[in-house]
């Protein structure tokens, strides 16, 4: 694979990192507008709360291709890796991105059964307070969740 042409050119030449940190800087912009709107809304705060929380783990992805960009650009053998396991920093970037990634996707079911609970009692959903006592549990699980899935991937 390190003797073609592409890999050459990618290896000499940091044109994929950099697209990499230029699209992920334009992707807050989205990121930026989406939580201010979700603040000034008429939300109720449950659904606030795990937009918001989607909208900056999308962030945490964002800056984590970020980093690994940036290991890649100041790499001693060239900016494509050969491996994920070196540097050690890396690896450690990659297993936070599938973490981060996993917590995301099921950021998005909660979202859609949040939207569910709303819909089948939309008055008593409407003037009910915020449900702290499942909405940290439920992040915290689904963080736990996103680790368990990255242990599977790389230990199982």
């Amino acid at each position: 694979m390190s003797d073609s042409p592409c890999f050459t050119l990618f290896n000499e030449y940091p044109i994929l990192q950099l697209t990499t940190i230029g699209t992920n800087g334009l992707g807050f912009l989205p990121i930026v507008c989406f939580l201010y709107i979700a603040q000034i809304a008429p939300l109720h705060t449950n659904c606030r709360f795990l937009l918001c929380v989607w909208a900056l783990s999308f962030g945490v992805i964002y800056s984590i291709n970020f980093v690994i960009s940036i290991i890649d650009i100041s790499s001693d053998t060239g900016h494509m890796p050969l491996n994920m396991f070196e540097p050690h920093l890396r690896l450690i970037m990659y297993r936070f991105h599938i973490t981060t990634s996993t917590f995301c996707s099921m950021c998005e079911i909660a979202l859609s059964l949040e939207r569910i609970i709303a819909i089948i009692r939309p008055r008593r959903y409407h003037f009910s307070n915020t449900s702290w006592s499942i909405l940290l549990p439920l992040t915290t699980g689904l963080t736990v969740f996103g680790y368990f899935v990255d242990y599977c991937i790389h230990n199982g």
